[in-house]
């Protein structure tokens, strides 16, 4: 049997690395896993349509039955091939579950394995990388976007302004803050981190070096265009509006801080980050994705594309009689939409729903991390907030009204990604936090409305609606024991931890509930 890390590693229990925030400490042992890679299919009796990976369906935590069904309406309503879910409860991964296939063709199921692209909740990712640059020292929150990434300064070009445009506006005065805030004055309406060579090739913008990328590109023969090549272009190009007068969402503000940690750091940004954010978590599934089905992670799933969609695809296949690439049509998730791989600050990640949920948990303060501290307000952060809705901190939307709700989006062809973070009664003195990531291998059209809710809002208040639905203040698991081989109903014993209270149920199986103990 193997059990979930957060146990093998304790995080769950008394003296963990659990931020003590409250005294006495809350704990919860929940079975969650029978086996990492127990495929859904084999699940209870109960529920033959998916199922834990565990027995948890079968035996306990019969809060969760009401959440597990109101996500598996929603899968079915939208017809999404495969989704994964993980619900973490004050540190402690209390739900996690799969509904469909990670592939169609072979029918395979999803399972705890199962990796998902997740888009721009990258962007949380990049920003706790920030974080650990500013509190060793290296960079601030004050510092200047071109004092940090001076090789990725574009030359002049005959032809355009740059660097004195006619607009009082310059990227000299962008800051490592207006970019994590997306107020760098970029305006994401024309996005060129998706851009495919071919538009590219067929711009006519006088601040864009077409015919430098074609002689770095050999014609489009050894695109894609690399996100260092898209940003020294970009650069070169006025701004939109003044740094720190608005709020524009734009996935280049993201791009840039990647190459900032990369320059800052004089590591690779992936290698950078799993090294100095995501290890000291103890996070082993994420990694930055691959676009072309080949190269991609093992248990990453396959992705659908709501409406079969095909583009071009962004690499070539080869060059035709006269020396032009060939870029055949491909499915928009298999390299007909984006690169992935070039992505990475903005968009690049792939990871399972757990250790996303868990990566969220070390971010609130939940859990501790060697990475940095005192990270609650670093990510709630925004100097121009505004005193009512929501606004954007370092890599997550907050609520204004209460700092401690937090959400995000994300999607790509073949992607949409969400978590919800918020407080709950789980009767203590205080509040507790819980965080739902919610991960699926397609993306419903956005002007698609089923019952007057498009997949955004149905997905988004499904999930906000479910999770009080919960009885945080009573909720039990089930977890068997090493011994657990037959008890007598009735019989009560101390759990292995030593502070919660075990009793056996009428299935004879060990019930550990959750209770106070002292720190």
């Amino acid at each position: 049997m193997t059990w979930p890390r957060a146990w093998l590693k304790n995080d769950a229990f008394c003296g963990s690395g659990m931020k003590r925030r409250h005294n006495p400490c809350l704990i919860l042992v929940a079975l969650l896993l029978m086996t990492s890679t127990l495929p859904l299919t084999q699940a209870d009796e109960r529920d033959e349509r998916s199922g834990l990976w565990s027995a948890v369906a079968e035996h306990g935590i019969a809060e969760f039955e009401d959440f597990d069904d109101a996500i598996t309406n929603l899968t079915e309503r939208w017809s999404i091939p495969g989704t994964q879910v993980a619900v973490m409860f004050n540190g402690t991964l209390v739900f996690y579950n799969g509904y469909g296939v990670a592939d169609s063709e072979s029918a395979t199921n999803i399972t705890a394995d199962s990796k998902f692209r997740i888009a721009s909740l990258s962007k949380a990712v990049t920003s706790a990388g920030i974080l650990t640059l500013i509190q060793g020292g290296i960079i601030s929150l004050d510092d200047r976007m071109v004092d940090l990434i001076p090789d990725l300064l574009p030359g002049e070009l005959e032809g355009c302004e740059y660097p004195g445009h006619s607009t009082s506006f310059s990227i000299d005065d962008i800051t490592v803050s207006h970019l994590l805030n997306h107020r760098a004055g970029f305006d994401p309406s024309s996005d060129p981190t998706y851009w495919h060579w071919n538009t590219w090739d067929n711009r006519n913008d006088d601040c864009l070096d077409i015919d430098g990328l074609n002689t770095d590109y050999d014609d489009g023969n050894l695109a894609p265009v690399s996100m260092e090549s898209i940003l020294s272009e970009w650069l070169r190009r006025p701004l939109d509006y003044e740094p720190g007068s608005d709020y524009e969402y734009s996935n280049i503000g993201y791009q840039i801080l990647g190459q900032i940690i990369e320059a800052q750091s004089g590591m690779g940004y992936e290698a950078y980050i799993l090294e100095n954010v995501l290890t000291p978590m103890g996070i082993d599934s994420m990694s930055i994705g691959m676009t072309m089905p080949d190269q991609r992670a093992e248990n990453e799933s396959t992705y659908y594309d709501y409406e079969d969609d095909t583009s071009p695809c962004h690499f070539p296949s080869g060059e035709d009689e006269n020396g032009d690439p060939i870029f055949p049509t491909s499915p928009d998730p298999d390299c007909g939409n984006f690169v992935i791989e070039e992505k990475d600050g903005g968009g690049g990640w792939i990871a399972t729903a757990a250790d996303y949920a868990r990566f969220l948990a070390h971010i609130d303060g939940t859990l501790t991390t060697t990475a940095f501290n005192n990270s609650f307000e670093y990510f709630v952060s925004n100097p121009d907030a505004p005193e009512y809705s929501s606004y954007y901190g370092h890599g997550v939307f907050v609520s204004a009204a209460n700092t401690d709700i937090w959400n995000h989006l994300g999607a790509f062809s073949g992607s949409s990604t969400y978590f919800k973070r918020v407080m709950v009664d789980a009767g203590g003195d205080e509040n507790e936090p819980v965080i739902v990531v919610m991960f699926s291998n397609t993306r419903p059209t956005s002007s698609m409305e089923i019952d007057g809710s498009s997949w955004t809002s149905d997905r988004t208040s499904t999930i906000s609606s479910v999770i009080y639905d919960v009885d945080w203040a009573n909720l039990t698991a089930s977890k068997p024991l090493p011994d657990n081989g037959s008890c007598n109903p009735g019989d009560t014993k101390p759990a292995e931890d030593g502070c919660n209270n075990c009793v056996c149920t009428e299935d004879e199986i060990w019930a550990c509930t959750m209770i106070y103990c002292p720190d």
